[in-house]
């Protein structure tokens, strides 16, 4: 944790590690000798604004931080990949305390702003009356975290790519193939993985093998029918 403390001489706001208490540096800004104080003299800056988008498959919003733009990552609620994108595509949550309640007929959870309280309405998925209540009676929202990226050949994580095709009738289209992929940096997991997989196929038509990327080379390369 770093402290964070001004310039006596310009103001200039200065950041130090706890090693470096007692120790006097010299201001980035002007140059006056400043002595590291025992503790922070300033309050921590505020958070980064975080990238707001929405799944484009389910349409679940989804929040990330700025040093996520670019990643490839599952929808936490679909598991389709999304990309983060450089600027947010959503616009900022309203401003001002929501009420929040479930209806009692399906649970549903609904917000209602402080103007709506007393208001009667139907649920908007059971169609059911609801009233809103003048306090919320269900907790905040936790934000949506955006999953782990998706580890693929292009960031190099992994060493070995194993992949399963089950080749269906129509095996002439690629829509028709079911395809499954897995990465890891043990062989003897890999292989075991592939082994599973194909036990499940229960005598289909199917491609299998296991590519090294390290060596850039297939290990392993099965046919079946």
């Amino acid at each position: 944790m770093l402290l964070r403390f001004a310039c006596p001489s310009c103001g200039r706001h200065i950041s130090a590690t706890r090693a470096q208490i007692g120790v006097t540096v010299r201001c980035p800004n002007c140059n006056a000798a400043v002595a590291v104080p025992k503790t922070s003299t300033l309050p921590p800056p505020p958070p980064a604004p975080l990238v707001r988008f929405a799944c484009p498959s389910c349409g679940q919003h989804i929040s990330a931080t700025r040093a996520q733009i670019g990643i490839t990552a599952p929808c936490p609620n679909c598991n389709a990949t999304v990309t983060v994108p450089t600027t947010s595509t959503l616009s900022p949550p309203a401003l001002g305390p929501l009420v929040r309640f479930a209806c009692a007929n399906c649970d549903q959870h609904i917000s209602a702003t402080p103007a709506q309280i007393g208001i009667t309405a139907p649920c908007p998925n059971c169609n059911a009356t609801v009233t809103v209540p003048t306090t919320s009676r269900l907790p905040l929202p936790r934000p949506v975290p955006l999953p782990a990226p998706l580890q693929t050949k292009f960031q190099g994580k992994k060493r070995y790519e194993t992949t399963v095709i089950l080749i269906e009738d129509s095996a002439e289209l690629l829509e028709n193939r079911k395809k499954l992929t897995k990465w890891t940096d043990d062989f003897t997991h890999a292989r075991n993985w592939l082994v599973r997989e194909l036990d499940a196929l229960h005598g289909e038509q199917y491609f299998a093998g296991i590519f090294d990327h390290e060596q850039n080379r297939s290990v392993l390369k099965i046919n079946g029918a």
